[in-house]
């Protein structure tokens, strides 16, 4: 083409893998991105943080592998490969604009790594993997679930569940072999979605917290591990996206302590958010203030829960009121 810049690359053999006769993987990506049209802006940032690193060095060593031959280890180096570039690049990257490039490159770093894990959880003999394994597994969902959280804070109101929903399959690193209508896609979509309503959940029910001066704070990563989110006032707080997960670890829990004959003393809990409280976006709207909207069923279902008693609610609700009124009389005195 006139005017563009051509370079010769020189393929480097990645080792325990005969590229010689394969189609390039970036001439295949290239190819089905070009197909790929996603209308959402934030699938469009997604493709563009997806250019970028399919232009970086690190790149070039798989430019010979056709995603269909890759074998296990390969896959896994690729993705560990992609991970390490979008971190090193993160500090390169302009922080300005809706969605920053720096911040959307941490984000996709730590997906990465998300879709590592959870692959390896779908595999139902994992539950029996080291405790030590487990754990680092969960930290590195725990940094996904950070960047996403800085994400939703940021521009949750402007952002459709589908359309992230759509965004991540579309940029996950294992996309050619997640055939569509196959059950490692279906099962793939919805640990994707799973995570987003849960980490859209648990901001929303923070929100409420804080905006009512309920006492609480985050569990540990040993914590989640037993399932443990929050303590509040000190009692331990597992939160459930329905009351059809609710009563699955109920189940669950009274399955391991007639096995083991231990107590499992946290309380399970759904703070009732629906979707139709978020209009199908990841974060409750400020106009109107849904926070306030759906305070009074989050705040009934702590007390059916036994996490807070109504006297306590009672005493929230007041000293929430008198903090309004107070502010509202300075906010008069001083115009």
């Amino acid at each position: 083409m006139a005017g563009s810049r051509v370079r010769k690359q020189t393929q480097r053999q990645v080792p325990g893998y005969d590229n010689s006769s394969t189609p390039s993987v970036r001439r295949l990506e290239q190819s089905s991105a070009s197909k790929r049209q996603p209308n959402s802006e934030i699938g469009k940032v997604f493709r563009r943080i997806e250019k970028i690193l399919m232009q970086s060095p690190g790149y070039e060593p798989y430019l010979g592998l056709a995603q269909e031959g890759m074998t296990r280890e390969i896959d896994r180096r690729r993705t560990q490969m992609l991970r390490d570039e979008a971190k090193s690049m993160a500090d390169k990257l302009e922080v300005k604009g809706r969605y920053r490039e720096a911040e959307m490159m941490q984000l996709a770093s730590s997906f990465f790594d998300w879709a590592e894990v959870d692959a390896k959880r779908q595999d139902q003999r994992y539950i029996n993997r080291r405790k030590e394994d487990r754990i680092a597994d969960t930290e590195k969902l725990v940094v996904f679930n950070h960047s996403l959280r800085d994400l939703i804070n940021r521009q949750g109101e402007h952002i459709f569940l589908g359309d992230m929903t759509d965004a991540l399959m579309d940029f996950h690193p294992r996309r050619s072999q997640l055939k569509v209508g196959s059950e490692s896609y279906k099962k793939t979509r919805q640990n994707i979605v799973s995570t987003l309503v849960g980490v859209r959940n648990e901001l929303a029910f923070e929100s409420v917290m804080i905006r009512f001066g309920v006492d609480f704070e985050e569990g540990t990563v040993e914590d989640d591990l037993n399932g443990v989110d929050y303590y509040i006032n000190d009692i331990p707080v597992d939160v459930k996206n329905s009351q059809k997960a609710v009563d699955a670890a109920e189940d669950e829990r009274m399955m391991w302590e007639r096995r083991t004959g231990n107590r499992d003393e946290k309380i399970i809990f759904c703070p009732g958010f629906t979707g139709g409280d978020f209009g199908g976006k990841l974060a409750l709207a400020t106009r109107p203030d849904m926070v306030i909207e759906c305070a009074p069923k989050v705040l009934n279902n702590m007390i059916k829960a036994g996490i807070l008693t109504k006297k306590e609610v009672d005493d929230l609700v007041e000293e929430y009121k008198r903090n309004q009124s107070l502010g509202q009389k300075a906010y008069a005195k001083n115009r």
